[in-house]
């Protein structure tokens, strides 16, 4: 489950298999903003975070530095690294982070530049 203090307005989430973005936030309930009904009140309990994939990283505008992909393949994003490890672990910008979830790479790339990431998903 994800908590109200893991997440910003703007961040993606998965609620029943469909990708929504988070509208408004408080610590007891999320919005989500729908095309079909507009902004919705959900659970906590009912989004999912979105598995951070190298099909998403792509979406967000990473391209691939080399062809190897794998353990320790590197993959730019406006000149500035991400390495994706078998473990989980990101290296971004010199720095190791665990990332698992689209909405922690969302939260990291806006307090690292001042913007939202880009998503065509």
């Amino acid at each position: 489950m994800i908590k109200a203090n893991e997440l910003r307005i703007g961040n993606l989430v998965r609620y029943e298999d469909r990708n929504f973005k988070i509208y408004a936030l408080s610590k007891e309930l999320p919005c989500l903003d729908t095309i079909e009904y507009g902004i919705g009140v959900v659970s906590y309990k009912t989004i999912q975070p979105i598995e951070l994939t190298e099909d998403i990283l792509i979406k967000c505008g990473f391209e691939w530095r080399n062809e190897h992909r794998g353990v320790g393949a590197i993959m730019d994003f406006n000149k500035q690294s991400i390495g994706l490890m078998e473990n989980g672990e990101v290296r971004y910008l010199n720095c190791w982070v665990k990332l698992e979830y689209l909405h922690q790479l969302q939260n990291l790339y806006y307090c690292l530049t001042g913007k939202e990431l880009e998503i065509k998903l």
